[in-house]
């Protein structure tokens, strides 16, 4: 499985998933994935974008400090579909939380 951290240009610090984080992302046996993620000082928030194949998931990686951005990956629980239906369903304030991904997918895979 091939992950790939971005970096979005904000505020907060963007920081890649402890060893633990990424083994949970390993773990949803994806072939690939895309994750941005940025870290406060009690709490984060940041996007997956697993692919399986020629379809997609998206997972929100936003927690309190009671949790972490990995601790409740189930994703054989949703759905699995297309790249550009995911986007296209997506509300405009998703539309650009997600727009990194989406576009490092378009690129990655053809």
């Amino acid at each position: 499985m091939t992950i790939h951290f971005l970096k979005r240009d904000n505020e907060f610090e963007a920081t890649p998933f402890e060893e633990y984080e990424i083994h949970d992302v390993e773990e949803m046996k994806s072939d690939e994935a895309w994750y941005w993620y940025e870290r406060d000082i009690y709490d984060g928030c940041g996007y997956i974008l697993f692919r399986r194949g020629n379809k997609y998931n998206l997972y929100c990686c936003n927690h309190c400090s009671c949790y972490g951005p990995t601790e409740n990956l189930k994703l054989e629980e949703c759905e699995w579909i297309s790249r550009e239906k995911l986007f296209n369903n997506a509300t405009e304030e998703l539309k650009e939380e997600i727009k990194i991904l989406y576009e490092a997918a378009m690129k990655d895979v053809r």
